[in-house]
């Protein structure tokens, strides 16, 4: 079977990263794919289109505009503390977050099943999203 053109870019681009092993080759990537992300943000806060973006990171157009999307997806985790999909639950969340957070210092267990009803709402977004309540935020991110 044949390897296609793109796909031999990509292992030699990542070639880097082989000799490390385990925890220290995710931290190495993790910081490669923060810094890229620093990237893509600082040349479209300078007017780079996402072509010149692209040819800046050896990626296609669409490829950059897709970084660029989830860099700023990070950015908003990191600014609210919680994950996208917990974000995304909170946007949408058509009860009181006053009423919420109430609910979460009264009692926990209700609060969490109360946000399990929410759409695409798991355990695991409810604690960070009480969580988020608890550390005194009430507005939608």
């Amino acid at each position: 079977m044949k390897m296609q053109p793109g796909r031999a870019k990509i292992r030699e681009a990542g070639a880097h990263l082989q000799p490390l092993a385990g925890a220290a080759r995710s931290s190495c990537y993790v910081s490669a794919v923060l810094e890229r992300h620093q990237t893509v943000l600082q040349m479209r806060e300078q007017g780079s289109t996402f072509k010149a973006i692209g040819a800046a990171l050896g990626v296609t157009p669409g490829r950059a505009g897709v970084l660029y999307r989830r860099a700023l997806e990070v950015q908003s985790e990191e600014a609210a503390g919680m994950g996208m999909a917990a974000i995304r639950i909170v946007r949408h969340y058509r009860g009181d977050l006053d009423e919420l957070a109430a609910l979460a210092e009264r009692d926990h267990t209700a609060a969490v099943v109360s946000l399990i009803q929410e759409p695409n709402c798991l355990r695991r977004h409810a604690l960070q999203i009480i969580a988020w309540l608890k550390a005194g935020n009430r507005e939608k991110p």
